[in-house]
């Protein structure tokens, strides 16, 4: 009878003592397969992360142009509405502080003509961001400024 101790394999029919058999590890085929899942995962998850961080630029983007439009509203608000133009359009870059951003703010007036007369004025504002090559803007807005007696 062959008696077994720790640490000691038979070979050819001698015992020997290994030097290494106390140490666990994993061997090249299991590192391989859970490499191989890690990317499957990896890969399903990398998608959804790219498209977050797109939503949350477009979202940026579009914050900084409402919050724009809104300065030149309340800019227009502060002038008499019989000083603005009554036709035309004018054109300026307006850079947003908080995301840094530069916009190409178009400013309308007067193109629903019903809503145009001496004491009111159609306004559309039409925010670019500026240098974007994309011809849609990026907001929109549209009210009328009347003048109360």
């Amino acid at each position: 009878m062959l008696l077994k101790f720790p640490h000691q394999h038979q070979l050819g029919g001698y015992l020997r003592e290994t030097k290494y058999s106390d140490q666990q590890g994993f061997t090249l085929v299991e590192t391989m397969v859970s490499l191989v899942i890690f990317l499957a995962v990896l890969g399903g998850l990398l998608p959804v992360l790219v498209t977050s961080r797109i939503s949350a630029l477009e979202n940026n983007i579009e914050t900084g142009a409402i919050a724009v439009s809104q300065q030149i509203l309340d800019r227009l608000r502060q002038v008499d509405v019989t000083t603005l133009p009554n036709a035309g359009s004018t054109t300026e870059v307006v850079q947003f502080e908080q995301t840094g951003n530069n916009y190409r703010a178009t400013i309308n007036y007067c193109q629903n003509a019903a809503f145009c007369d001496a004491n009111s004025r159609h306004i559309q504002v039409s925010i670019d961001l500026d240098g974007n090559p994309d011809p849609d803007p990026v907001y929109e807005v549209e009210t009328v400024y009347t003048r109360f007696e």
